[in-house]
This record gives structure tokens, sequence and C-alpha cells, in this order.
């Protein structure tokens, strides 16, 4: 059995818990009642972990990266448009290679602007400036090397299979390609082999227009289920389609208005959750699938965990969430903090409080979630659950710590086992 801060352990010997969870709830009311709290969200942003970066032209430096995108080793790959090439790293920012320069050949980039990874390891590329698209393959030792282009090179256009600028790039369980063809206003679909499959769109200037109708989308992403997203970026909106195969077509399901001078990052995670890049709010919001917001988080700025100007975006398989910071040239990452190893520390700030009392309280009738970590540290009783009990016990903790008073807790904690004593009128 494990204590708080030496506190004698839960003494196994009460047993009656369920006549103790009326008890629990009436104290950790009273106890929680004076606390003034702002509305929470639907659950907690993340926190700033680390990031590397910073302006240059050297090996693990940027020069305003844009698009981001991780493969399924967790390897990071951005693409640093003025620089004219793609940086690849491992997950915690360690360079690993690069490829590209300026100018117009296979293994050359115009302006690459979004990179995306397939299952087997292909990166596509697209490069903006040049009209084009083009897939790249590693032929061993990280030596990554062209394998076709879609698109004219140099040269815009609107039929099937060119473009006019492409931005946003994403792959499906598949290997399907999708591209936001920016001023075409649409998006077209291609097989892993670069065959053109389906495209949808039409272009429109009204923000108000239905679903289906875009202008300039620059990014776009597909869900485990075979869902895709598009940011409509000059409607500040999101809208999500979904394959209808009676009609072999996308069919529009839903939209939400995004605000925004810019969305020019886009991710859909493992739980369908999806994240767009507020760039010139500063900001990034997570949604669930309907368009529910769940959280935002974003300060303007260079301070370490700031976000100046955040364009692309990738969620690591754990929810570790990779932003291209594109006015400081570097990488940012958030993610759940590591809990120390605090009982009773919900929060994982280290100490134990009201506030993590009211974490659990909120965990027991379902209004809050824990990660694996975070639920070694709040099981106070040792009994493989966290519920209304710990919570109690929690907020007993914060409210005397030094167990002067004669507060209940101190009986729970530290006298054998004695129903007599949870009678609160001996309080």
């Amino acid at each position: 059995m494990s204590s708080l801060h030496g506190i004698a352990e839960w003494r196994p010997g009460f047993s009656r818990r369920a006549t103790h969870r009326g008890l629990a709830t009436a104290i950790l009311a009273t106890l929680l009642a004076g606390l003034a709290t702002p509305a929470l969200a639907a659950e907690d942003p993340p926190v700033f972990l680390f990031g590397w970066g910073g302006p240059g032209t050297d090996e693990g430096e940027f020069n305003m990266p844009r698009g981001i995108a991780l493969d399924g080793d967790g390897n990071v790959y951005v693409a640093d448009p003025y620089n004219y090439r793609v940086q690849k790293f491992e997950a915690d920012g360690d360079f690993i290679t690069e490829w590209g320069s300026q100018g117009t050949g296979t293994d050359q980039f115009v302006l690459p602007f979004d990179v995306v990874v397939d299952s087997s390891g292909n990166v596509w590329v697209s490069d903006y400036s040049n009209h084009c698209v083009r897939k790249f393959h590693d032929s061993g030792g990280n030596v990554y090397g062209h394998v076709l282009t879609i698109g004219t090179p140099g040269t815009l256009g609107t039929g099937d299979g060119v473009f006019n600028l492409p931005w946003g790039l994403a792959v499906d369980d598949d290997d399907n390609l999708y591209v936001a063809d920016n001023y075409n206003h649409r998006i077209q679909k291609f097989s892993s082999s670069g065959v053109f499959v389906t495209k949808w769109g039409l272009p429109d200037a009204n923000d108000a227009s239905p679903g289906g109708y875009f202008e300039n989308p620059t990014e776009v992403a597909v869900d485990s289920s075979g869902n895709v997203y598009v940011a409509d970026n000059n409607n500040y909106r999101l809208q999500k389609f979904a394959w209808d195969s009676d009609a072999g077509a996308y069919e529009f399901e839903t939209m939400w208005g995004v605000s925004s001078g810019g969305l020019y990052g886009l991710a859909v995670d493992s739980q369908g959750d999806v994240y767009v890049t507020d760039y010139a709010g500063y900001l990034v919001r997570k949604y669930d699938g309907s368009g529910g917001l769940l959280t935002s988080w974003g300060t303007s700025g260079s301070c370490e965990s700031c976000l100046g100007h955040p364009c692309g975006i990738a969620v690591a398989a754990d929810g570790d969430v990779y932003i291209a910071d594109n006015e400081n040239s570097r990488i940012q990452v958030f993610g759940v903090a590591e809990p120390t190893n605090v009982e009773g520390d919900a929060n994982g700030d280290g100490a134990t409080n009201i506030i993590d009392a009211m974490f659990i309280a909120q965990y027991a009738v379902g209004l809050r979630t824990f990660d694996a970590t975070q639920l070694l540290c709040t099981d106070t009783t040792d009994d493989g659950l966290v519920n209304i009990i710990d919570a109690m016990h929690v907020a007993q903790f914060s409210v005397d710590p030094t167990a002067t008073g004669g507060v209940l807790y101190k009986q729970l904690w530290e006298t054998p086992a004695d129903d007599a004593l949870l009678n609160p009128l001996d309080l």
C-alpha cells in the first residue's frame, strides 16, 4: 500500500465502501463549494514538451517551415520551403537526413509546402509554385530519390491530374493520396501509383455557401474510417465528406466555422478528433469529428512554449502534437506531461491539493479522463480503482496535511478499522 506524503496507509478494514460513497460526496461538496473555478473546456489543452530548430540553413534549422508529417516509426518530416528541402528527424528532434535544392529538377523544389508519408514509407511533397506533387522513396540508408511526379511541373492546369498551386496532402489507410488543389478550389484523389481517381469541389467566394463549395482549400486530412476533412480557407470553415458507394462520389456530411486568418494545418488523430492551426490567431484548435470544440491552445510570441504563426500539424500515435512554428522557424511539440510519482497528484504537477481533488471527482462522475500513468498516481487506496473515495482522500489531505484539528482524513488514514469513526457527528 502507498501513502500520501508519509501519512499512514488506507486501512483495508474499512469494508463498507458503498456506505462511504454518500459521505464522500457530501464532504467533497463542502470542500469544493467555495472554490471558484472558470468553466472547463471539454478537455484540458496539452502542455509544451519540447521543440527544436531556429532560423538558418544548417541541418535542423529552418526557413519558415510549412508542412509536417510522421511515419509509422514516429520519424518527423518537415517541408522547409525557403531552404527548398525536406528534412527528416527522429521523434525527439535528432536530425536524420535531408533532400532537395532550389530548382525544377525531379529531386529539386521551387516551393515545397506540404509533406505526407504513406504506410510503405514513401514521401509525397507538394511543390506549390511548381504546380506538381512528387513522390520519393528511401533507396537505403535514408537516401531519398524521386519515384514519380503528378501534374505538369511549371505549368498550372484545370484538368484531371493537374494543379493550380497544390497545397495540403493526406493519405488514407489504403495509401491513396489526397491533394488540396488550392486555386482550382477542389480536392483531387489519386492511387498510390499516382493514377487519378476522383475529384470534388465547386469554386465559390461566399462564406454562407453550402457544403461542397470551396474557396482556396489549403489542407486536407483523412480519418481511419475514410472520412475526408477539408480546410476551406477563405470561407473560414472546415468541411467533412464521406464516400458514398452508391453514388460513387464523396458526399458532404457537415461543416463548422473556424475564425482564422489562415487554416494552414489540419490533422486527425487515431480517435477521430480533428486538429487545425489558426495562423493569424496563433492558436491550435481541437474538435471532435462533428465539429464540437474540445480544447484550444496557443500564445503569440517567441517564448519557449509560444507559437508564431503555426502552420503544419501532425499527431503521433501517443497523442503528442507536432507543429511547424512558421514565424519562429522551429518545431514545437505538445502533449501530456509525464506525471511525477506523487500519490493523488492528478494533474502531474508534483503537488497534491484541492485542484487534484476536483480533477478526481470529475473523473469519478465521467467528466474527465486520465491516461494510464496518471491513474497510477490517483489510486490512493491501491484498490485498482479511481473514484470518489480517492477524491475525498486528496481533498482531506489538502485541507490539513499536518493532521491537526481532528479532521476526518486523519481518522481514515491513521486509525484502525472502526466504522464508528465515520460518523460525521464525531467531527
